[in-house]
């Protein structure tokens, strides 16, 4: 048996002057239970586009919990990260 069901995946590219990155956020349900979220941002190192940074955080819940509270605070903490360089 597969571990994650309806595993959806949203996608959005964020360029700016310095670095470009793609924002992502993965949903999926874990044994029928839990719905697991996985939120980041995965970008392009500037002075060597052969390196990434991934940066993401995890979170489970039961599926009638409301949790969006969390998943924006964990988002706006992902966003306000800047590339100092």
């Amino acid at each position: 048996m597969d571990r994650y069901k309806n595993v959806h995946l949203q996608l959005e590219l964020e360029k700016s002057s310095k670095i470009i990155c793609v924002a992502y956020k993965q949903t999926g349900e874990e044994h029928k239970f839990l719905v697991l979220t996985n939120i980041g941002r995965v970008c392009l190192q500037p002075t060597d586009k052969s390196m990434l940074v991934d940066i993401y955080y995890s979170s489970r819940a039961l599926p009638e919990l409301d949790i969006s509270n969390y998943n924006h605070e964990g988002e706006y903490f992902i966003k306000s990260l800047v590339y100092i360089g």
